[in-house]
């Protein structure tokens, strides 16, 4: 998986599970990455229009990066459980 992929991954399930909009802080630490690389991936994601970067607010998932978040995850469930069994 890119790391594209994954930002936006775990963007999406972390305003599923808890809301938006998303701490970059919170990217970074899901990710193990320094939250200037996070921001910094952020605002690319927001340039794809995935997302809108909003300094000292958050980060809002666009319906597009939502879109693209489910899609992900619904792969790698199937991929999980086509592994695992």
């Amino acid at each position: 998986m890119s790391q594209r992929s994954r930002y936006v991954l775990v963007s999406y399930m972390i305003a599923r599970d808890e809301r938006e909009p998303i701490s970059p802080g919170t990217v970074a630490r899901k990710l193990d990455r320094l939250p200037a690389a996070a921001t910094e991936m952020l605002q690319r994601l927001e340039a794809e229009g995935l997302l809108t970067y909003e300094p000292y607010y958050g980060v809002p998932l666009t319906d597009g990066g939502r879109n693209v978040g489910s899609d992900l995850l619904e792969k790698s469930d199937v991929l999980l459980r086509f592994f695992v069994t």
